[in-house]
């Protein structure tokens, strides 16, 4: 028999997914604690991570893969705004054979500017 959650409806067969005893979906529990998580501690550390690797235009500070769809861009959005230097790469499914070493990879590299 099939278990819905109680608050969002998703099945029990979707892939990852538990509900708990009181029916609620592991997506719905993880959702009503984020507003437990110290936001600003957590951007605090990330910001120093970032820090960390930022090279002041030296170099490229960081690999944001792009494939051109909206998520993807929308990542190199942030990146430009954190002040990082980002190597966007993108890869290309177009000539795929048996031999994965005569696999074309294409590289776009930027100037971004944001």
């Amino acid at each position: 028999m099939l278990k819905y959650c109680v608050k969002c409806v998703l099945p029990h067969t979707k892939p990852h997914l538990s509900i708990n005893e009181e029916g609620v979906c592991i997506a719905c529990q993880n959702y009503t604690e984020r507003r437990l998580i110290d936001w600003e501690s957590r951007r605090k550390k990330f910001d120093q991570i970032v820090d960390r690797y930022r090279q002041n235009g030296a170099h490229w500070d960081c690999i944001v893969p792009v494939s051109g769809g909206k998520d993807s861009t929308y990542q190199v959005h942030k990146v430009l705004e954190l002040g990082l230097n980002p190597l966007c790469v993108t890869a290309t499914t177009c000539h795929l054979s048996i031999n994965p070493a005569s696999r074309p990879i294409w590289f776009f590299v930027g100037p971004f500017t944001s």
